[in-house]
């Protein structure tokens, strides 16, 4: 466990990277922009201006994705405990391995794009996966991948490879965490665990799904019993279920859910539950130092990008201005 004042040189940094975080007003001005190169260059009055050189506003997405890349760099550097560079960055891994095998079980129109930000070497992830040859990925990810070889056949669904691969990346996220010995990332699993849960839960409702389906695709490891939902599963309406939510997380989630039964809006639902995890991310912030203050910067880091993913994905597809701004995450 490394002491919470060695982070106190990252903080410091943390602290004049938050003043250059996406707010109001440049979201005010990017919405309303009249077309997606308008938009494109408030970004100059950001601290992304130094992804811009030589792009075009078609090109926002690898300006984004170069933003990410850099804080990892800064990460790298100053992180004194460097499982915490694993635990901010596993899930990219996690996206390479369903990549790779949906490559390979479905060829390569099935398969997006791979994530550079993974801990993992990428040339030994296409080694361990189409060659079978894990020797040289560490535990726990030899195992996982093996194990992958041996589950996944011709019959299995995109859908499958998902699940086992969300399965395994909350497990390892959990591992990780009690080598940290940081009680708030503990906590962070155990919400971030139970949304994913509510979205599953809701999803199988939605296409109709009998409670073995349920079962087979429940995440581990929540703060919801599964035997709680069970029950809630097989009852005909979701109060019960909202009632539940709203005592394991808060009532924000709960609402939520119940918005959702009046309407049916996925969309909403996915903002909603992704406002519910930055507003418990954000109370990391206020932490004076630990490693508290830079995964929390990482969440709010991405949630701004996936605001201006949004605005830019919006001007794109020619929505209106009242519309993109619906679609918006809360800010950090």
């Amino acid at each position: 466990m490394t002491i919470p004042s060695s982070y106190a040189t990252l903080t410091g940094i943390i602290r004049v990277l938050e003043r250059h975080l996406i707010g109001p007003n440049e979201v005010t001005r990017m919405v309303e922009a009249p077309d997606p190169d308008t938009a494109f260059h408030v970004f100059n009055d950001l601290d992304y201006a130094g992804e811009l050189l030589d792009l075009q506003a078609t090109e926002y997405t690898q300006a984004l994705d170069n933003k990410l890349a850099r804080l990892r760099q800064v990460y790298e550097r100053a992180l004194p405990d460097k499982n915490l560079l694993l635990y901010i960055f596993q899930s990219k891994d996690f996206h390479n391995f369903k990549v790779l095998f949906k490559e390979k079980l479905f060829g390569e129109t099935h398969a997006a794009p791979l994530s550079h930000l993974g801990n993992l070497d990428q040339e030994e992830l296409r080694r361990a996966v189409r060659e079978e040859k894990t020797d040289k990925l560490a535990e726990p990810y030899r195992t996982i991948i093996a194990e992958a070889h041996t589950a996944f056949t011709k019959k299995t669904t995109p859908e499958q490879i998902d699940t086992y691969f969300e399965k395994r990346y909350f497990s390892c996220q959990r591992r990780v965490t009690k080598k940290i010995g940081n009680p708030f990332l503990s906590n962070l699993v155990e919400v971030r665990t139970g949304i994913a849960n509510i979205k599953i839960f809701l999803r199988a409702r939605r296409l109709g799904k009998d409670l073995t389906y349920l079962q087979e695709h429940l995440i581990p490891g929540g703060r919801m019993r599964e035997e709680t939902l069970f029950l809630c599963y097989k009852e005909e309406k979701l109060d019960r279920f909202i009632q539940e939510v709203a005592s394991w997380f808060d009532r924000a989630i709960g609402e939520a859910v119940a918005r959702y039964q009046e309407d049916g809006n996925l969309w909403k639902l996915e903002r909603d539950l992704e406002n519910a995890e930055i507003a418990f991310v954000r109370k990391g912030k206020y932490t004076t130092y630990g490693p508290e203050v830079p995964v929390s910067y990482y969440y709010a880091k991405r949630n701004a990008i996936r605001n201006i993913r949004l605005i830019m994905t919006g001007k794109y597809e020619g929505l209106a201005s009242q519309e993109i701004r619906e679609r918006l995450r809360d800010y950090y």
